[in-house]
């Protein structure tokens, strides 16, 4: 894992996603398959998505994520899933949806900071004041969705008016 680390913060994305396919590679030959224990898959998928998050293509870590947070919850290894949660988080502001990024990480924090894991409770910290920040930064955004809705709010009763005119008239 290490080493994974080590490429992506070189930003060698490739050298570090064939390393974890070598990992997969070596768990799923390995002559006690059955073994391996599932927390070694969960952990490198996160390992997978995070390289895909730091990559820009976070759309590609989506599924991982969830399919990583979804395996720990079945089988109770918080950490795990507190850790999908956190990229998931990450996932989530890079496709800009900051407000649902953000309950999610209110929902968790505090279990993450009571478990005592600086680096998981600086993951989860670091996505959730993206998501603050991306929210406080986009103010146009927001009043292009109002000019939007406005004018779909008007089309609506433009069309419910053209509609009531063609049946009553």
């Amino acid at each position: 894992m290490l080493e994974i680390d080590y490429y992506t913060r070189l930003r060698n994305f490739t050298q570090a996603l064939n390393l974890i396919e070598n990992h997969f590679e070596t768990l799923k030959h390995s002559p006690v398959n059955i073994s391996a224990p599932i927390s070694v898959r969960l952990e490198l998928l996160n390992a997978k998505s995070r390289v895909f998050i730091k990559a820009g293509r976070a759309q590609k870590a989506l599924s991982l994520t969830v399919r990583a947070a979804t395996a720990a919850h079945k089988a109770r290894l918080f950490m795990i899933l507190w850790e999908s949660i956190a990229l998931l988080m990450h996932v989530l502001n890079s496709v800009k949806c900051q407000d649902l990024a953000a309950d999610l990480g209110n929902l968790y924090v505090e279990q993450v900071r009571e478990c005592g894991v600086v680096a998981l409770l600086a993951e989860m910290q670091d996505a959730l004041h993206a998501s603050y920040s991306l929210k406080l930064a986009t103010p146009q955004e927001d009043e292009e969705k109002a000019r939007n809705i406005q004018s779909l709010e008007q089309w609506k009763q433009g069309t419910l008016a053209c509609k009531i005119d063609v049946f009553c008239g």
